[in-house]
């Protein structure tokens, strides 16, 4: 076995998950060692701790202090006084019975009491400040509920503990994906999270990094650069071999060996890499040549094929890098094992549940096929990592009813010997999307130790994060539950765009009125009521995104305008970044919100002569959805577009790459100004709307021969009762020679 490899295959001690859980609820005192104010305690901080270590002691005496008004000296040897241990020392190893540090697995924490003394220590380089932040948290009282809300107690006499704890998790790799633990190391630390994101510096533990991430074909080889020269490294499907970003011909000898020089380069450049990622690009796309679909055909599936080039990879590393591990994806067209070649031994599996419907348990039968593919991978994974989903991407803001499954997912998949969690949360909407700081914390939490009573972690949180609100708190919640769980024909998505289809009015209303309470309870206290205000935003714009609300006396006295601006203020002050991943700023936003309003919208650019009449709204392509922006959608300059902007589609794929959504309702005539590079006689271009709710579309194709040019043409898509389910799209035809489509805006007119 690799030595880069045992670190991987360590197991945590049950046990020593109850130990330490129960270890907080038994002990008993045996004298104070800060007593009124005073202590002889000293704090001995070995001579060759790492930075870590140094912090770790510096936050002990902090937060002592904090506590106690009272400041240990941090020395570097001990004197006749009593001491509390901080790091790796001889001390601290004969304290453990000759331990030998070397053995400890990753993450490992080590408290101990002797006699008067304490010993705090663990695995290099996190594990010391975690046991410190472990002896805060469960012995004396603090609470690191988010990175700018903590809570410490006010007592002048503490008890020195009786301990006696080794503990290791079993997830070696924790990340939750959160605002909160991007550029707050501290943070961090006292959540016990190391993954690639959080970017935690040596001096707070450092953390694991994923080379490249995810999604390297593109990143290791683009096509813009290499396309010209090599197209017969990349996808081929339709006839021809695709420009653009789409997939490596994971055949092609040449190809291979590129991808290979590519990663000894970095490798030699960061030689301490210790996983780096060689993954499939974020689309469908894989190549379909004759040698490609004969080696699928042969072996099994596409992930026969991705881990054999995989494989080539980690073979080809091994003797100059014997630790580094070769990461890649099961994702998508690769998510089911391969059925005849498996992964290497410093081969890592990171498989991706992105396809789930999250008001299901991930090994429920609504969700059979991922349960499938966690328990295939794991016999033949020789590490096993998740990338789970645990936000709504297209609505950061709108509730997320997934609370239920949370803490069962997570042990689930430790039963079946996950190493490594990614919870990808939001990242940008920061203090506005649905409870993020407490999702944060329960999570982090159970990922550190899963036998822990999630019930027990949500109710102390809320007690401790919204103080008076908690009771209200908790009651949405259980509604959000309730009312999801109420549509057991629904998927609830990590991309679902509205509330509609399982939170009722009368739910709705509910909530809103519950978070009324809490707000109300909350008025008068700075500490909580901003945190309440934060959390009561996504209803409020679950409401704004579903006019026919406001046909109820509950909201008959609202001004929409009013509480738009409002809702907006409080997200600025509630550090929101964006509102969606694909990174919707507040103008989008506000503009998609008083679209839904007519007498609060105004359509973009000039009037069509042939509305008449007739109302009329026109949105721009700036204010549309382009998906995978920068790769199969661009915003470009073009003098004939509105402000000078226009949406760019090339005739490389035929995704619906543009879309229209969040549109007023009735009966309109739908248009979309459109033209493209080459007038070509074929179709060029399809267009439609699309009803989610109804799976209902209608659509309409346009030839090169009617939109070619630099000036834009009006070309109607269909006719249709549009309703808050109904979205519009535009996507190129792929591989027509008609270069670039662009469109201008799309225009609804109301039916004569």
């Amino acid at each position: 076995m690799l030595n880069g490899i045992n670190i991987f295959k360590r197991h945590a001690s049950w046990g020593m998950i109850a130990a330490l859980c129960v270890s907080a609820l038994t002990f008993q005192a045996e004298a104070a060692f800060i007593s009124n104010g005073q202590s002889d305690y000293q704090i001995v901080l070995s001579q060759d701790a790492i930075p870590a270590e140094v912090t770790a002691a510096k936050e002990l005496q902090s937060y002592l202090q904090k506590i106690t008004d009272v400041k240990l000296p941090i020395v570097s040897e001990r004197s006749e006084k009593p001491a509390i241990f901080v790091g790796q020392s001889k001390e601290i190893a004969q304290a453990f019975g000759g331990l030998d540090f070397s053995t400890l697995r990753q993450d490992e924490i080590l408290l101990k009491t002797s006699g008067d003394d304490l010993f705090l220590s663990g695995d290099r380089p996190r594990g010391t400040i975690y046991a410190v932040y472990e002896l805060l948290e469960k012995e004396f009282g603090v609470r690191f509920w988010s990175y700018d809300a903590t809570d410490i107690p006010q007592t002048k006499t503490l008890e020195l503990p009786k301990l006696d704890i080794r503990y290791a998790p079993t997830l070696f790799y924790r990340e939750a994906f959160y605002d909160m633990f991007m550029g707050n190391p501290a943070f961090n630390a006292q959540r016990h999270i190391n993954g690639h994101w959080t970017s935690v510096p040596p001096e707070w533990g450092d953390h694991l990094t994923i080379h490249g991430f995810c999604h390297t074909f593109d990143q290791y080889l683009p096509s813009k650069t290499y396309f010209k020269d090599h197209p017969e490294w990349y996808t081929y499907r339709d006839g021809d071999r695709q420009n653009g970003y789409f997939q490596l011909c994971l055949t092609n000898e040449e190809m291979r060996k590129a991808l290979l020089d590519v990663v000894l380069t970095r490798l030699r450049k960061e030689p301490n890499t210790r996983i780096i990622d060689v993954s499939q690009n974020d689309n469908q796309s894989f190549c379909q040549c004759e040698k490609c679909e004969a080696f699928v055909k042969e072996h099994g599936n596409q992930s026969d094929l991705l881990i054999d080039l995989v494989n080539y990879i980690a073979d080809a590393i091994k003797d100059e890098f014997p630790n580094t591990i070769v990461e890649t994806l099961a994702y998508q067209y690769t998510r089911s094992a391969p059925k005849s070649i498996f992964p290497h031994d410093n081969v890592m599996i990171r498989l991706c549940s992105i396809e789930c419907s999250f008001n299901y348990p991930l090994d429920s039968e609504m969700n059979k096929t991922f349960s499938d593919d966690v328990k295939n991978w794991c016999r033949i994974a020789p590490t096993l990592f998740i990338w789970n989903y645990v936000t709504d991407f297209s609505k950061y803001y709108l509730p997320q009813p997934n609370w239920e499954n949370l803490p069962g997912d997570i042990r689930f998949l430790l039963d079946h010997k996950v190493r490594g969690l990614f919870e990808q949360g939001s990242s940008g909407p920061r203090k506005i999307a649905d409870l993020p700081e407490l999702r944060a914390y329960l999570l982090s939490r159970l990922m550190w130790d899963p036998s822990q009573d999630e019930n027990e972690i949500i109710a102390e949180f809320l007690n401790g994060f919204y103080g008076p609100a908690a009771l209200e708190i908790l009651q949405y919640i259980d509604l959000m539950k309730k009312a999801v769980a109420s549509h057991p024909d629904y998927r609830l998505t990590c991309y679902a765009k509205t509330t509609r289809v399982w939170l009722s009015d009368s739910d709705l209303i509910a909530a809103w009125r519950i978070m009324n309470r809490a707000k109300a309870k909350t008025a008068n206290d700075p500490k909580y009521q901003k945190r309440v205000e934060f959390a009561a935003l996504p209803i409020t714009f679950a409401l704004l995104e579903r006019p026919e609300m406001f046909d109820y006396p509950e909201f008959k006295d609202i001004n929409v305008e009013e509480l738009i601006k409002k809702s907006l203020a409080s997200s600025r002050e509630a550090e929101t970044r964006i509102f969606s991943e694909a990174g919707k700023s507040y103008e989008t936003f506000e503009t998609e919100l008083k679209r839904m309003y007519p007498h609060l919208s105004t359509p973009e650019g000039p009037k069509p002569v042939a509305v008449g009449n007739r109302q009329w709204f026109a949105v721009s392509a700036k204010n549309c959805a382009l998906s995978l922006l920068g790769q199969l959608a661009f915003l470009d300059n073009d003098p004939a577009g509105l402000n000078g902007k226009a949406a760019r589609m090339p005739d490389s794929h035929h995704e619906w790459a543009l879309q229209l959504h969040n549109l007023p309702r009735g009966d309109f005539e739908v248009f979309v100004e459109i033209r493209c590079d080459n007038k070509v006689d074929k179709e060029v271009f399809t267009a439609g709307v699309y009803n989610e709710e109804k799976r209902e579309e209608r659509s309409a194709a346009g030839k090169g021969t009617e939109i070619a040019g630099n000036e834009y043409t009006i070309f109607k898509i269909a006719e249709y009762n549009i309703d808050s389910n109904t979205y519009v799209w535009v996507a190129p035809v792929q591989g027509t020679g008609a270069g670039n489509i662009w469109i201008n805006r799309i225009i609804l007119v109301e039916k004569e």
